[in-house]
């Protein structure tokens, strides 16, 4: 029995999202899953830019607000420069999207956890770019 779609929306597409990309179509850990993931969009402010890529993966190129109006994608990978990450994700959240959480243990800007309620990527800065 073919294991049901989880239709993958990622926002942004450069080095991150290429990296996402490749890890959801080749890493056993994701193919052993109750579900098939498939890329299905592409959110871009560079549409022209990434629609022979986008192609080529089998996704289509929207924009956040065309993405967050998509009925049929279940999930947001958000992969753009940090800057962006929190009016992105809090669009997504807003919009009643499901993120794509990071870490089980995500905890806020606070330092206290929130039990319960997925945080979207990004993930934790683990460097700095300039130190």
């Amino acid at each position: 029995m073919t294991p049901p779609e989880l239709r993958i929306c990622l926002v942004g597409f450069g080095s991150i999202a290429r990296t996402h990309a490749s890890a959801l179509a080749a890493l056993p850990s994701v193919r052993a899953l109750p579900f098939r993931p498939v890329l299905a969009a592409i959110v871009s402010d560079r549409p022209a830019d990434v629609a022979a890529d986008a192609a080529l993966l089998g996704a289509r190129v929207l924009t956040l607000d065309e993405a967050l109006a998509d009925a049929g994608l279940d999930v947001f990978d958000v992969t753009t420069r940090n800057v962006r990450h929190l009016d992105q994700a809090g669009a997504i959240l807003r919009a009643g999207q499901p993120p794509l959480p990071g870490e089980a243990d995500r905890t806020d800007t606070r330092g206290g956890r929130r039990p319960g309620r997925p945080w979207p990527l990004p993930r934790r800065r683990r460097h700095r770019s300039g130190w």
